[in-house]
């Protein structure tokens, strides 16, 4: 049952949240566009006024929400931190603790807003961010003139199957597919100008095709051919190719962000070029929902600590909970990029500044009341 205090905590946390959540991806927002005004100009005099406005609105959709995703766990700290900082200017929790109310008791609705929120984000990182942010890749390629072609490498062993049904030719080697476009269809995807190249050791292989369609586990090739490069065999005719640089594989090339966990999953099982970059997003899906309660669990304490001692001590504390977070965040990316670089194994790349901090959070939030 919420009590009426805790209604109040809620309140005063409320306003420099909405605050807190328009200020700080607003102001990313306002540096990104001075940064590319020069590209809006040349984007409007290709497209027109109203086109220039569709991509950019698109573009900047996507930017939004992936920076709000990503910055989640800072906004949610900033609005704790002003939210107890007024309460302690105004000696409200003196009062509660006079009451009989620890301080762990009168700031935990801040925690039930918290984990409500990160459930919120990854609701959010799952459903409404991926289509945003392929939308915005999309946008941005369109902003700077590019086609931003889908493209994808990895070990694969593939089968070219003439129209009459026979092997042409089968083998293992480093694969790389790119085509002109592609998109999602019922089958499982379509692409435009499939271009697929495999070096093994003694062969060289190129597949081509106006269009490929895929139907379960191959490409059916409309005008397809197959040159083995370094044989005089001539070039032949291909219906069909069998790989598994797939629709996810493709996917999963163009921004690990843009994929569900189902295709995350899938392609943290290929062998491809982002297979750690997709791992890496695939554990932090369920890791930076927590960095929100975890960046509570430090910051709090420490606010409280100085917090009703002045107006200076409060504002050096409110900076130093602000700060510990922003470290937090910025261990939490550096580490996730010494996972998709292969200096650390994924899961352990992501997983290991979130434990360190919560641990040091949970200590710090056992003692907050000493």
């Amino acid at each position: 049952m919420i009590r009426r205090i805790d209604r109040y905590v809620l309140r005063t946390f409320f306003s420099p949240l909405v605050w807190s959540a328009l200020g700080l991806p607003g102001l990313l927002l306002v540096i990104d566009v001075f940064e590319k005004l020069d590209e809006f100009g040349g984007l409007c005099a290709r497209e027109g006024t109203g086109g220039a406005l569709s991509v950019i609105g698109a573009y900047y959709a996507g930017f939004l929400s992936v920076n709000a995703a990503a910055y989640a766990s800072v906004i949610v700290l900033v609005a704790a931190v002003l939210c107890v900082a007024t309460l302690a200017r105004s000696n409200e929790l003196v009062a509660m603790r006079s009451a009989g109310l620890s301080l762990r008791r009168a700031l935990a609705p801040l925690l039930a807003a918290a984990l409500v929120l990160a459930g919120l984000q990854a609701l959010a990182r799952e459903t409404v961010v991926p289509a945003l942010a392929r939308r915005a890749r999309l946008a941005h390629a369109r902003i700077y003139g590019s086609s931003d072609p889908p493209e994808v490498s990895g070990r694969d062993r593939i089968r070219a199957v003439a129209p009459d049904g026979r092997d042409l030719w089968h083998g293992k080697g480093n694969a790389h597919l790119c085509a002109k476009g592609f998109r999602r269809t019922a089958s499982g995807g379509e692409i435009e100008g499939l271009d697929l190249t495999l070096q093994g050791r003694q062969h060289t292989v190129s597949v081509r095709a106006d269009r490929a369609t895929w139907h379960r586990d191959h490409w059916q090739l409309e005008h397809g051919r197959i040159d083995r490069l370094k044989d005089a065999d001539p070039v032949e005719p291909a219906a069909q190719l069998y790989t598994t640089l797939s629709p996810d594989a493709l996917e999963a090339e163009q921004g690990p962000m843009e994929l569900g966990l189902a295709a995350l999953t899938a392609a943290r099982l290929r062998r491809l070029r982002k297979r750690d970059a997709c791992a890496v997003e695939f554990a932090k899906r369920f890791a930076m929902p927590l960095a929100t309660v975890i960046a509570l669990l430090m910051g709090l304490p420490i606010v409280l600590k100085r917090g009703a001692e002045g107006r200076a001590r409060r504002v050096v504390s409110v900076a130093i909970a602000l700060g510990l977070g922003l470290v937090y965040i910025a261990a939490a990316e550096l580490a996730a990029r010494a996972g998709i670089r292969g200096y650390l194994e994924p899961w352990l790349a992501v997983a290991l500044p979130h434990a360190a901090f919560l641990a040091l959070g949970s200590f710090l939030y056992a003692r907050m009341d000493a």
